[in-house]
């Protein structure tokens, strides 16, 4: 990303993620409800440990995830939610990375510094996932005129970090 862009410390909040909080949700389809409820059951099972490590071999956007949680996020998103979002996502690397910033605004909200999937399914998105079309939207949003994308920009989401310090 250039150099030269720049971005008010809310910026993703105001343009990405409280319109994203605004979205209809969308059911989720029957495939996906009883994916959501093999995760559960895997990780209830203590069995997701193994299945992150498993999937991160063979799925890039699963790596990806967890580095942009690890150096980009204040919050902890558990491994099952993670695989849960490419799951339902169909591993779209930006629709996920949207929703990982979208998990960290909610935290932030509601002073929740660890994002398991419990959390995800019964507090964050009980009703479903919103309109992909309208994720898209979204996402062309937070795209800077000058090439590249505000999610990208640490300064562009300050506002919805836990202080660290």
């Amino acid at each position: 990303m250039s150099e030269e862009i720049k971005a008010e410390p809310d910026f993703l909040e105001k343009t990405l993620l409280e319109p994203m909080s605004k979205l209809e949700p969308q059911p989720l389809s029957e495939d996906q409800t009883e994916m959501v409820i093999s995760i559960i059951l895997a990780d209830k099972q203590g069995k997701i440990v193994d299945m992150y490590e498993e999937f991160k071999k063979s799925i890039w956007v699963l790596r990806a995830l967890e580095k942009r949680v690890e150096i980009s996020l204040t919050v902890n998103i558990d491994k099952a939610t993670q695989i849960m979002l490419i799951m339902l996502l169909d591993g779209n690397i930006g629709r996920c990375v949207m929703f990982l910033y979208y998990f960290q605004w909610w935290a932030k909200q509601n002073n929740e510094r660890n994002i398991t999937m419990d959390i995800v399914v019964q507090r964050i998105i009980p009703m479903g996932l919103p309109d992909m079309d309208e994720l898209s939207l979204l996402w062309d949003a937070q795209k800077a005129k000058e090439g590249g994308n505000y999610i990208d920009l640490p300064a562009a989401s300050e506002s919805i970090q836990f202080d660290t310090k």
